[in-house]
């Protein structure tokens, strides 16, 4: 999670030749921005891939972004095995330095000039950083390390530090706002997690309302605990549903079971007005309940779906026209296909 910042905010964009001269440096990190949201819309797929890599809950998209890190500059690897190993340490300004220091802005450029090259992560990984759930995917990863027992204590001491100085960083760069982290902490108890070191640095930071710090604490601190919502299942999920449509939606989910997949049947219900009044998180757990016993058919995480459901609902312009992502002639035959597989047409609800 080392070197947020530098990725985020730290490309030295002033250094590429093709920006006109007269534009500041805002102004060129808004250009880039923008040149970002542009790849970002014609490389849906690719970017979908990108984000379920970052939020598998095994870390393979960390260990592939530490890697290109460090076979970048071979020491970063030491110095935070070190950082890590020291038990005094909370702060990785030092290893943001090195980074700088060492030429990472203009690596991250090349990066970004040399798209094509087989293995280049940089461009998903950008527009990830400047329009993705990072921010909250870092901080999820850390606090999934603090309450896995198998974990080294250091390592927790470490994931502890690292998410405080992410919400905090995220903050000061304006990339997420106090009321930003206080959802995060709400979404993240609704899908049965108590994010402790979240909720904690919020409610001890000083630009926070009091309104927010009530906001985040635990339940138990707010007075008698309610009874716990009720999840619903797919079936309730789908009220006019019949044998026919579910088994459409098995025969469908066992061959595409991606965050963005699963997002996709959730659009084509939910517009369809096949679907009850809910959200992903419910969602996620009907799925889950479903298809529990039946190991075919894996399902992502509520923040994968999540992350894919508000990338193909993002507005972008086509032919002068302000449209979803998914109706893009790109995704909406997809949209259509599945529609159309499901006859949900036949099975609208009025909610």
């Amino acid at each position: 999670m080392a070197g947020v910042r530098v990725l985020y905010f730290g490309a030295n964009f002033s250094c590429c030749n093709n920006y006109p001269p007269f534009m500041n440096n805002e102004e060129k990190i808004e250009h880039a921005k923008g040149l970002l949201r542009e790849w970002k819309a014609t490389h849906h797929e690719e970017y979908c891939n990108f984000t379920d890599w970052m939020h598998d809950r095994e870390g393979p998209g960390f260990i592939a972004v530490f890697n290109h890190a460090k076979a970048f500059m071979p020491q970063f690897e030491t110095a935070v095995l070190l950082h890590l190993k020291d038990d005094s340490s909370n702060d990785v300004g030092h290893l943001e330095k090195m980074l700088v220091e060492g030429g990472m802005e203009n690596h991250l450029l090349t990066g970004l000039n040399t798209p094509h090259i087989p293995g280049n992560i940089f461009l998903p990984m950008l527009a990830w950083m400047f329009y993705g759930r990072s921010f909250e995917c870092m901080v999820e990863y850390g606090e999934d390390l603090i309450r896995n027992p198998k974990t080294n204590f250091l390592i927790r001491l470490g994931a502890k530090h690292h998410i405080k100085w992410i919400i905090k960083s995220s903050i000061a760069l304006k990339g997420r706002t106090e009321e930003d982290w206080a959802n995060f902490v709400e979404e993240q108890r609704e899908m049965g997690s108590e994010p402790n070191v979240t909720a904690k640095t919020i409610a001890k930071l000083k630009t926070a309302s009091e309104e927010i710090r009530e906001f985040v604490k635990p339940a138990g601190k707010k007075g008698a605990p309610g009874r716990a919502a009720r999840r619903r299942p797919l079936t309730e999920l789908l009220p006019n549903g019949d044998n026919y449509l579910f088994d459409c939606i098995d025969n469908h989910v066992k061959i595409r079971n991606s965050g963005k997949d699963f997002a996709m049947l959730f659009i084509v219900l939910n517009e369809g007005q096949a679907l009850a009044r809910t959200n992903i998180v419910e969602f996620h757990s009907a799925l889950s309940e479903r298809y529990k016993d039946n190991p075919g058919i894996p399902i992502p995480t509520p923040r994968s779906i999540q992350e894919g459901h508000k990338s193909y609902m993002e507005l972008t312009e086509y032919k002068g026209n302000k449209i979803r992502m998914f109706e893009r002639p790109e995704y909406i035959s997809e949209y259509n296909d599945i529609r159309e597989k499901l006859s949900v047409a036949d099975y609208m609800f009025a909610d």
